[in-house]
Formats: structure tokens, sequence, C-alpha cells
């Protein structure tokens, strides 16, 4: 059986290289939502004040007061509650029971992670935090089985076809990148009416990227910045500019949105095959790197969103003007219960 994911380096998955942060309502008791799905603050913030956790799981260290987590440790704690809500949202997706079999082999996988830790001295976790690492897990473990059985039935590709609405809503553009230094020359193009795809022959630092005549792409696929201002684009003009950023770099485009498109499930018969293939045999970390990616919003006072950061790897990126540290939202009183929510 495939080893779910490895919990080190903040646990993050390997997946696709196209991020997203959706869009949602800023409220002070969540931390995120995936798929509409909460992730409190108060769990996320649990996690983060945990030491054992931090060091044993995060392979970090925990630097707290009364008010300011480590916005470093925080935004992993988050990405880690994420995975874990959109790994129960998809038991009740797919049907699934977590089997006692399933529940022990968490408990002794969470035991070898503990043990092989780096972390100094031994590691003691709270009841609850050992009950969400082993829930975790164990879901983990049972939805990967169910993948592994995924095949080119007719089931099986409505099912994909319904979890993933944001793969089929597609729109056709044209983008050009704007490097540093070029982007007085973007204004006047864009001000003379320049056709977006001459752009590149008329001065260095503009790089056609896209081109809507040759493919659409899914809305939910597209960095967040740019997925908002598609939003309210008007077809057949050139929009921007559009900031970009992620822990590798800042990026700044101009678009032109031609058309916007659904595609049915019969169109996308080819396409669910291919996912259908590839799930079976990447099971989880291919379907969570899917699904946080493409249906998951993350409160401004944490990060910019989920996105993929260096190595491949799955982050939630540092907010807009990142500060060292997050300031936590406060929780109202009575607002969440103790211990780890069941799906939050």
């Amino acid at each position: 059986m495939r080893r779910l994911l490895p919990l080190s380096a903040a646990a993050v998955l390997c997946a696709a290289s196209l991020t997203l942060s959706a869009c949602g309502t800023t409220a002070a008791d969540n931390a995120a939502t995936v798929q509409g799905k909460p992730v409190t603050t108060k769990s996320v913030n649990d996690l983060a004040e945990d030491g054992p956790f931090v060091r044993a799981v995060l392979g970090a260290t925990t630097q707290t007061d009364e008010s300011v987590l480590d916005g470093d440790v925080a935004r992993q704690a988050l990405l880690f509650q994420m995975q874990r809500t959109a790994l129960l949202n998809e038991l009740e997706r797919f049907n699934l029971k977590i089997s006692a079999s399933d529940r022990s082999a968490a408990e002794s996988q969470l035991a070898q992670v503990l043990a092989n830790s780096n972390a100094p001295g031994p590691e003691k976790l709270s009841a609850a935090t050992r009950t969400t690492l082993t829930d975790f897990l164990a879901a983990g473990s049972a939805l990967d089985q169910r993948l592994g059985q995924l095949t080119a039935s007719p089931k099986d590709l409505d099912l994909l076809y319904g979890a993933t609405p944001s793969l089929w809503e597609r729109v056709c553009i044209s983008v050009v990148q704007v490097q540093p230094g070029s982007e007085a020359l973007a204004q006047r193009l864009a001000k003379q009416g320049v056709r977006l795809e001459s752009w590149e022959s008329k001065g260095k630092g503009l790089t056609l990227v896209a081109e809507s005549k040759k493919s659409c792409l899914p809305v939910g696929r597209l960095p967040g910045p740019l997925a908002k201002k598609i939003e309210t684009a008007k077809v057949g003009a050139v929009a921007g500019p559009v900031v970009v950023s992620d822990p590798q770099a800042t990026a700044v485009y101009w678009f032109r949105l031609d058309s916007r498109t659904t595609v049915t499930r019969k169109a996308a018969t080819t396409e669910l095959k291919g996912l259908a293939a590839n799930l079976a045999k990447e099971g989880a970390s291919a379907w969570l790197g899917l699904v946080l990616l493409t249906d998951t919003w993350v409160n401004p006072q944490y990060g910019s969103g989920v996105e993929v950061g260096s190595q491949g790897r799955l982050v939630v990126g540092r907010p807009a003007a990142p500060p060292s540290e997050v300031t936590v939202p406060q929780v109202p009183g009575g607002a969440t219960g103790g211990g780890a929510p069941s799906n939050g």
C-alpha cells in the first residue's frame, strides 16, 4: 500500500504547478475554508502552539506569546489542517468509513514518525493532537485505497466530474508576462491598442505565455489575482497589470479574455479517463493537491492562499504584505469547542 503523506517539511503534498487563491468571506474564527467547510482559527492555533507537534511533525520550532504566532509555523499548521479537512470531506464524497485496521495502521505510523523525529527529548502529544494526527493518517489510508480502485467506468468518471467543477469552467485568454523594466512599454502598447499576441515582437521583457486560440484554461487553476481579475473582465479588451506573487518570485501580467466556456461531461470524457488513471496510480496525494489548489480560501491574516512552493510542494503563501509574524485573529468567546474539531 502506498504511504500516504510524509509528515515532515510541513506535511505538504507534491502537486501540479498552477496555483489558486480562491475568494471567500473573512471571519475571525475561520483560518480557511476547504470546499466550503471551515478550518477554524482555534484548530490551527492549537497545533501551532503544540510544541511536540511543531517539532516532531512540522520539523520547526515554536515562537509564541499570548497574541502572536511565528508566521511560518502558523501557515504550516494551517496547511496541515486544510489537508485534514479535505480528507474528511472526501470520505463523505466517496461514502467511505475508516476501518479498525486503518486506525491501527495510522497509530503505528504516527508512533514511527515520532520515534524518527529529530526533536530533542521525548515527544508527548496532547490527546487532542494525537487524535487529529491519527484521523488524518487513517482517513488518508482509506481514501488512498478507494482511489486505487478507480476505473474508466461511467460511474467513476461521473463522480470525478461532479467533484471538480472548477476544472471544467474554462476561459480562453491570451496572456503576456511583463519583466521588470518593461512596464512602461506594456502600458504604451495597451493604450495604443496593439494586439496582445504582437507585444513580444515590440521590445524586450514581454513574453507571450498563453494564447487563446491554442488552449482554454481552467479557471480554478489560474493564479488567484489573475482569476479574480478575469471574473469582471470585458470580453475582447486588454487588461492589466495583474501582479501575482508566490514564494519564488513576483510576476506581472496583461491579458485579454476572448471567451468563457463550460466543458460538458461528455466532452470531458478523455480528460476524465486520464485523471482517473493518474489518481489510481498516485492516490490521495494527487487528489488532495487538486482539491487544495482549486477549491480553498485562506484568511488573509494567515497568507495569500495555497500555492506550489519550491521543490513542487504545496505551501500557504505569505500574506500580500508579509510581516515576519502573523497576528492571531481573536476567536469570539464560545465560538469553538475544546479539542480538535471533527472537520476543521
